[in-house]
């Protein structure tokens, strides 16, 4: 969308929400053009798109713009959450015919045409709900009216989302918390001891072989050995210790979820 677009959108969000022009709402209004600033400014450098795939970024700025608003950060929660919409908005635009549908968007008076549409903002009370609506909610429209109106219904409910009360994390929460984070110590232990185990006989197996080759080849054994070394040791290394902790994820989810509700991960 045009700048216009995006903030006329913005601004109307905020005014149905009846949120006070603070330093926040401010934040979010000055940035709200920011990713296609400095998208002309590195024209000639790669650049992601904006319109289409940027779902997992969408959910990441949103929620650091939460975490940034419950610790008082209100400047770098509206810049994140300026992201986060820009990406949303032109989400909702059909990509095959974007500048046309973003031609004829600019051309529309929201204030007039939308200030009495009735939006019901959802609430995400958890960070799954978000991802979830942000993955099967967020889709491109094909005529100008609908790109409105689901960019609306978006930027409402996210800007309720992230200004909402911070509040404990619930208890099933934090148990599953508790127990993944027992699972993911567990792992990493047997992990390095295998990847001990590993680096330790792939070595053996290395001199060997190096060995049998220095013979057969007459060549010096020690300056083989520190040739092939530097070429097969990161090889073996990345092999013994490169395996991923199979709980890191989840892990990574429940933090995130305390982190929705709280604005604080939890200590390891």
């Amino acid at each position: 969308m045009w700048k216009k677009s995006h903030k006329e959108i913005v601004r109307l969000s905020i005014r149905k929400l009846g949120l006070k022009r603070n330093e926040f709402t401010a934040t979010l209004l000055r940035y709200i053009d920011e990713p296609d600033r400095i998208r002309r400014r590195r024209k000639r450098q790669r650049y992601l798109p904006h319109h289409a795939g940027r779902q997992q970024d969408i959910i990441e700025y949103i929620l650091s713009a939460r975490i940034k608003f419950l610790n008082g950060d209100l400047k770098s929660a509206g810049r994140s959450l300026a992201w986060a919409l820009h990406l949303i908005h032109d989400h909702c635009i059909e990509k095959n015919r974007h500048d046309e549908l973003e031609r004829k968007i600019a051309k529309i008076n929201m204030n007039k045409e939308y200030r009495n549409v009735q939006i019901n903002p959802l609430k995400f009370e958890r960070f799954t709900d978000l991802k979830t609506y942000i993955y099967h909610n967020v889709a491109p429209k094909e005529n100008p009216e609908d790109s409105i109106l689901a960019a609306l219904n978006h930027t409402v409910s996210v800007i309720c989302s992230v200004v909402s009360e911070k509040r404990d994390p619930p208890e099933d929460i934090l148990r599953k918390y508790e127990e993944c984070l027992k699972l993911f110590y567990a792992e990493r232990r047997k992990l390095r001891r295998l990847g001990l185990l590993n680096f330790t006989l792939s070595n053996f197996a290395f001199l060997f072989i190096t060995s049998i080759i220095s013979t057969l080849m007459k060549a010096d054994y020690f300056s083989l050995l520190m040739f092939l070394g530097f070429f097969i040791e990161p090889i073996i290394v990345l092999v013994s210790f490169g395996r991923e902790n199979k709980y890191e994820k989840p892990l990574r989810e429940l933090e995130n979820e305390i982190a929705w509700h709280s604005g604080k991960y939890p200590p390891k």
